[in-house]
């Protein structure tokens, strides 16, 4: 009797289908995750790129300005020479936005303040947890 050995057993063909099932679980596995740490680090830039954004306009509209209202709800920047040129910031705390001149220019923000301090203006906020602060001199 003559035996043809040419061709695969049953066992051998499941071992190779377990095998390429673990190589291509393993596989999916890794890009899933990638993709997940891509996202998280996509939001997190764009929160920094927010919050640098908010204290750059901010700091640019004091600059520009010579006095500052503290009114319950929101902020005016005053510029006494050009009084048309008033700025007003408004922080809707329940939706987590800030608006100048009635435009949104910030989301998710947990926290806001504008503290006026004589010719000294200290700014605070919080966006996703992340603080961010700094003090204005008027000129």
């Amino acid at each position: 009797m003559n035996h043809n050995e040419k061709g695969m057993t049953l066992l051998e063909i499941l071992a190779s289908i377990v095998i390429l099932s673990i190589v291509i679980i393993s596989i999916f596995s890794i890009m899933n995750s990638t993709s997940k740490q891509q996202k998280e680090q996509i939001k997190e830039v764009q929160q920094i790129q927010s919050g640098a954004y908010i204290l750059k306009q901010i700091t640019k509209d004091l600059r520009q300005s010579n006095s500052v209202d503290d009114i319950t709800g929101f902020v005016i920047f005053k510029n006494d020479i050009n009084p048309g040129n008033s700025i007003k910031y408004e922080y809707k705390k329940i939706l987590g936005e800030l608006y100048r001149n009635d435009i949104l220019i910030g989301t998710e923000i947990e926290d806001f303040s504008i503290i006026p301090d004589g010719k000294r203006i200290e700014v605070n906020f919080k966006i996703n947890g992340e603080d961010y602060q700094t003090s204005i001199y008027l000129r």
